[in-house]
């Protein structure tokens, strides 16, 4: 009455928040004696479909939701077995419609691992999606420095150009105003010839 017997197996978290409870305590133990009796399988099947429409009208209470840590947003009423799922449906073949009006998922081993492969492709989708914006967020990072880097190349380049030019005018000025000069001394004997001047190798 509490819900404290209702607690969910295991909450399942998807990428965008989404939760999902699973619950596999439907009370089946008083039947599995006369699951492979023939004679029994038209009681069977109404009893377990009672017995299931019980459980999911105790799991769709208010006490079973406030029994849960958080919020979640329907729960999975797991059966563990094929024919269990089976002879329930076929006791009352509105036991889905009516799960589904309470928040409810019937399923069976087979649906339960559809659901679990969902649950992967969206953790996967979210680690793509994520992956895909660190990698813009990269990019645009790298386009700054790559900014960055190729400014102080031209500065480097203009600065070079510079060097190069007054590096020019300063041969040619040493050329067209120093050395004939200086040239003059050799020419007056001033200077020894291993002394003779020369202009600097391009």
């Amino acid at each position: 009455e509490t819900g404290s017997r209702l607690r969910p197996d295991v909450v399942i978290s998807l990428q965008d928040g989404f939760k999902i409870a699973i619950d596999a305590k439907a009370p089946i133990q008083d039947i599995m004696d006369d699951l492979d009796n023939p004679e029994a399988q038209d009681a069977l099947r109404t009893r377990l479909a009672e017995q299931v429409r019980g459980h999911i009208r105790a799991l769709g209470a208010k006490a079973y939701q406030d029994s849960l840590d958080s919020p979640v947003d329907f729960t999975v009423l797991f059966l563990p077995g094929e024919h269990l799922f089976s002879l329930a449906v076929a006791g009352d073949p509105d036991l889905i419609d009516y799960a589904s009006d309470n928040n409810i998922v019937l399923t069976s081993p087979s649906l339960m691992l559809s659901l679990l492969r969902v649950v992967h492709l969206s953790w996967r989708q979210g680690e793509l999606a994520d992956n895909a914006q660190k990698i813009a967020d990269t990019g645009r990072d790298l386009y700054k420095s790559l900014g960055s880097f190729a400014g102080h190349l031209d500065k480097i380049g203009t600065n070079l150009g510079r060097s190069v030019g007054a590096y020019n005018d300063a041969i040619g000025s040493l050329e067209r105003n120093v050395m004939p000069k200086a040239r003059r001394f050799e020419e007056l004997q001033a200077t020894q010839n291993t002394d003779n001047l020369t202009l600097p190798a391009d």
